[in-house]
């Protein structure tokens, strides 16, 4: 937290762009860079360019909006203690799995057209290539006991990909769009992939009844 309050401190948009191209020797410096850019970029947008360095634009924002809150900071921490954070490519983890194990899957989710194409996170992209192997990750792990869940969009290659699968269509918020009144409501879908009860549908149904995600 004290990092953040040094960051804070400096809030300006010359200072976003000199962090922005700084890179911080200790693990404390990256995860506080990583955090105030997060916060003070546009829209909370994660990107980077083909170089894999992080190009979201300064928000604008007059005054440095809230880092952190305290409160949940320790409780995460606290959550933390007995957890074991990993980077690896998807299709390890997933094929990790084992009987019982939950999975939630988050990927970058399919363009609904051309013009509303959205996938590069990263500098190699998320093609529908690497969602047919998330899919094809995530069946060898039900074959295995796993119980999956994946959120995408409400894309016909989606549909049709996980067709043989409990497809629930969701209405979401979304704010992430350079024009405000085109951010508002839009239909996702939330996919269950399963062979045994370990989610019953009434859970289910209850947990994802009209979310809103900000």
């Amino acid at each position: 937290m004290l990092e953040l309050d040094k960051l804070e401190a400096k809030y300006s948009e010359d200072f976003y762009y000199e962090l922005r191209k700084y890179n911080p020797e200790t693990d404390l410096k990256r995860a506080a860079r990583t955090l105030f850019l997060n916060k003070t970029g546009f829209n909370g947008l994660y990107r980077l360019n083909s170089k894999g360095n992080y190009n979201v634009p300064f928000g604008k924002r007059k005054k440095c909006p809230a880092l952190y809150d305290k409160k949940n900071f320790i409780e995460v921490s606290t959550r933390f203690q007995n957890s074991i954070l990993t980077n690896f490519d998807f299709e390890t983890i997933i094929d990790s799995a084992e009987f019982g194990d939950f999975i939630y899957c988050d990927p970058p989710y399919e363009p609904l057209s051309v013009s509303s194409s959205f996938n590069s996170y990263n500098s190699g992209g998320f093609s529908f290539l690497e969602q047919e192997r998330l899919f094809n990750s995530c069946k060898r792990a039900v074959k295995k006991g796993a119980t999956i869940i994946i959120s995408n969009s409400n894309s016909p290659k989606i549909i049709e990909l996980y067709k043989d699968w409990d497809i629930h269509k969701i209405k979401v918020k979304r704010m992430i769009n350079s024009k405000g009144d085109g951010r508002g409501k839009i239909e996702e879908v939330i996919i269950v992939m399963k062979n045994s009860n370990f989610i019953s549908e009434s859970k289910l149904s209850k947990k994802f009844a009209n979310p809103i995600f900000d």
